[in-house]
Parts: structure tokens; sequence; C-alpha cells
């Protein structure tokens, strides 16, 4: 997109830095929505599988034959990791192995906020370029401006196509 405003249309076949814009922030924002959804389908799948290795590990009563039997998850790896500490000492406390399996299942949410970081300052960086080109064309409107001319009109002269504010709706729908 940079590259786009600094060389102008022509490096780019045509193609403007505000296309650029709304491809790349259209790109992420897909993006962040699919990742998103795989996750949630994911903590999703892994609830219901939990909800069902509960009642597995309730039936067999032996924690070892249900390490055996049940297919991976991260109920299963919490369940290994208990039996592990338990092992060694029988007072554990499944605070802490909680906290690592909360915070194994909300790691995959940071990837999410940090695109929706990445979408706030790119659209914040496009509203800011935006109105850096819009003040450029008006004082080259301004400047050439004649309030002599009877013909001439500054609002008209603004708002023409290519004008200083023509530009505007790209830089607030950046931002949006």
């Amino acid at each position: 997109v940079l590259f786009a405003l600094f060389s102008g249309e022509h490096a780019l076949g045509g193609v403007t830095a505000e296309h650029l814009m709304y491809v790349a922030i259209s790109a992420l924002a897909l993006f962040a929505l699919y990742r998103n959804f795989v996750d949630v389908r994911q903590i999703d799948q892994q609830s219901r599988l939990a909800t069902a290795q509960v009642e597995q590990l309730s039936e067999l009563d032996d924690i070892e034959a249900f390490l055996k039997q049940a297919e991976p998850s991260k109920f299963k790896e919490h369940i290994a990791a208990l039996y592990k500490i338990f092992q060694s000492d029988h007072e554990i406390r499944q605070d802490n192995l909680v906290s690592l399996l909360l915070e194994k299942m909300l790691a995959r949410n940071r990837v999410t906020e940090l695109l929706a970081g990445i979408l706030t300052t790119l659209g914040l960086i496009g509203t800011v370029i935006g109105l850096i080109l819009v003040m450029g064309s008006m004082q080259e409107d301004l400047a050439n401006f004649d309030p002599n001319d009877p013909s001439a009109n500054i609002v008209q002269t603004l708002m023409r196509e290519g004008g200083a504010l023509s530009g505007l709706d790209a830089a607030f729908y950046t931002t949006l």
C-alpha cells in the first residue's frame, strides 16, 4: 500500500493505494473471522469430548484404563498430568493444572486479538494517510485558485473527481 502511495498508480497498473488498503483490510478481516470460527469450533469439540470422557472415566473407574482407551483430548491430557503428579505426590492440587488448561485453550484466541489490533492499526494508518493526501491536494487547489475569476468556484474545485475532498471518503472507510 505504501509502495502504491509513493510510486503512483502507474507502477501497479492503475491499482490505487485505496484499493490495496481495502483488499488488505478485507483479507485480514476474513482471515480473523475464519480463525475465530475454527477456534470456537475446536473449543466446542473439546467441550463435547470432555463431557463424554468424564462419563467414560466414571464408568471405568480406573484412570490407567481410561488413559489407554480414551481418544486424545485436552481433558485426557489434564487427567494424565494429574495422574503423573499423583504417582509421585498424593497431595495434588489441580488449580495449577486447571490454569494451564485454560491458558492452552485461550492461547488460540491471542491470534484473533492480534489480528483485531492489526486491523485497527491499518484503519487508523489509512485514515491518516488519506487525510495527509487530502491536505496536500487542498493546498495545491487553494494555491491555484483565482478568486478574481468569475467562473471559479472553490467548492466545485475541491469536490471534483480527483479534487482534494474527493478521496476523503476513502480515509474514513479505512477507519470503518
